[in-house]
């Protein structure tokens, strides 16, 4: 029980920190509070590319409406999440936000452009 109070905290915490609306939902908030910290230090444009990513999240519950869910996970590679859409509690699509740039980390993710040092994207 004190497990789920401190987990309820943590969820509450970045939820305010974060802009985080109740229909993004953090299945393992340790994890995205441990990425967020590190993309925070990083700062400039790889903080900001993370940033982008959870906008697309906001803007994706605000404009479909109360019915749709963005549930948020821990991927393997490492600062990584996935993702799931739901409407009304059912799947509808999924993918990742996916750190890119980390050396010697391979994150089996194809990008289109190149782009130099770390960064986050979204893929599908």
């Amino acid at each position: 029980m004190e497990r789920e109070a401190r987990e309820n905290e943590l969820v509450a915490s970045l939820r305010e920190k974060w802009e985080l609306p109740d229909q993004i939902v953090l299945t393992n908030p340790e994890h995205f509070a441990k990425a967020m910290e590190f993309a925070e230090k990083l700062g400039g444009e790889a903080f900001e590319s993370l940033k982008v990513a959870l906008e697309h999240f906001r803007r994706v519950v605000r404009v479909r409406g109360e019915d749709w869910t963005v549930r948020i996970g821990s991927d393997f590679v490492p600062h990584s999440f996935v993702f799931c859409y739901q409407y009304k509690g059912q799947f509808e699509s999924n993918g990742g936000v996916i750190c890119h740039g980390l050396r010697g980390v391979e994150t089996f993710s194809i990008e289109l452009v190149d782009k130099p040092g770390i960064h986050w994207s979204i893929h599908t």
